[in-house]
């Protein structure tokens, strides 16, 4: 059910909420998992559920206990993988799922066994200082594991298997393990805001993440950068945003949802601030729990306008 009252959207779902909005579910419960099993027979081969990727940031992960993926994952009765990692900007998202290469500079000419050994990341760094500390992958043919230290941010690859000596330099590339997706998975991508002011950075990673999806599934969905806390009409933080968002709906059209738009006219007018918020043309201070991170509220209404899209396009 959904109620408006005066410009204000209270969304109540059909299901209990109780813990909906505790970010209980992380990364580690959420991994990639293969499902029903594929039988060799075709006769006898069904359909894997539906899953749904979320890949973003701290909108994403979550912050302060709250995020939107539990309550999708309730209304919608379907897995949502989080693939969203706070602080992180388009570059750093990009580089994490696979789509931007990840240069490394080894301290050794030569893998010549199994075990660790230290490497250096010159460029853009697919791990940083939330979210997991590793990520799986290969260097040249190489599998793996590559962590990042937490103490001291340096990194360190972990050599799975090896058949024989593989010689490593300086410019040689990790490449993240391809994700597992399937034609009817539903991506969401949420991914900009800790760089909004790279404007083509942001729309090229974008780009680069929804094709990822794209060659398998045309189930995605692109959400836009929402301002916070001052960011009013006129000022540079809420131009550069606007301006990634126009070139966002332009790119990719009918993928594109407004949740900036959906959020501000979801204010609360009962709330001075929330009302000066509104009409200034940023995410309402009834929502937020800081300067941009979304509260219970907010978290729900991006639950429940991600829903509504789903239905719409008859992907539930």
């Amino acid at each position: 059910m959904i109620f408006i009252r005066s410009g204000l959207l209270y969304s109540c779902f059909l299901f209990s909420l109780a813990g909906c909005f505790s970010d209980n579910l992380d990364e580690s419960s959420h991994t990639d998992i293969d499902g029903i099993a594929d039988n060799s027979s075709p006769i006898n081969k069904i359909t894997p559920k539906s899953r749904i990727f979320a890949v973003g940031d701290s909108l994403t992960s979550g912050a302060y206990g709250f995020q939107w993926r539990t309550s999708l994952s309730e209304v919608t009765n379907l897995q949502v993988i989080n693939k969203g990692v706070g602080g992180q900007t388009s570059k750093q998202i990009s580089a994490r799922m696979g789509v931007r290469p990840v240069y490394i500079s080894p301290y050794v000419s030569e893998i010549s066994e199994t075990g660790v050994f230290g490497l250096a990341i010159p460029g853009v760094h697919p791990l940083t200082s939330q979210g997991l500390n590793y990520l799986e992958g290969r260097i040249n043919s190489v599998p793996g594991m590559l962590y990042r230290r937490r103490d001291d941010g340096s990194y360190y690859f972990d050599v799975a298997e090896l058949l024989q000596p593989v010689a490593v330099k300086e410019g040689d590339l990790f490449k993240p393990t391809a994700l597992d997706i399937a034609a009817n998975d539903i991506a969401v991508i949420w991914v900009g805001r800790n760089n909004a002011h790279e404007l083509d950075t942001v729309l090229l990673d974008v780009l680069r993440i929804y094709n990822l999806f794209a060659k398998v599934t045309s189930r995605i969905i692109v959400l836009s950068v929402i301002n916070g806390e001052a960011e009013y009409t006129g000022t540079t933080s809420h131009s550069s945003i606007t301006a990634i968002n126009e070139q966002l709906k332009f790119e990719f059209g009918d993928s594109y949802l407004d949740i900036r738009q959906v959020l501000i006219e979801s204010y609360d007018p009962n709330e001075s601030q929330s009302v000066i918020d509104y009409e200034k043309g940023t995410t309402p201070s009834s929502l937020r729990e800081d300067n941009v991170h979304l509260n219970a509220a907010g978290n729900q209404i991006v639950a429940y306008t991600l829903y509504s899209h789903m239905l719409d396009h008859g992907w539930l």
